[in-house]
């Protein structure tokens, strides 16, 4: 909506549950779709997608918020 920012988060079951890839866990990727900031990351067995309209810097901060309570 106009003047609103709007944001998503999905978790769902990560493909990558092998131990020997741990290194990857907190490690945060940021990607533009369309006209949406995607920031993505994995902690133990799940993959969190934020989705949003806000900036890339806002977006991100929201995925390291969640990063550090997960």
């Amino acid at each position: 909506q106009r003047g609103e920012k709007v944001f998503s988060v999905l978790k769902t079951e990560s493909e990558n549950q092998d131990p020997a890839n741990s290194e990857t866990v907190n490690s945060i990727t940021s990607e533009k779709q369309n006209s949406f900031q995607v920031a993505s990351f994995e902690s133990k067995q799940s993959a969190i997608f934020v989705v949003s309209d806000m900036t890339e810097a806002e977006n991100l901060s929201i995925a390291r918020k969640l990063s550090d309570a997960i």
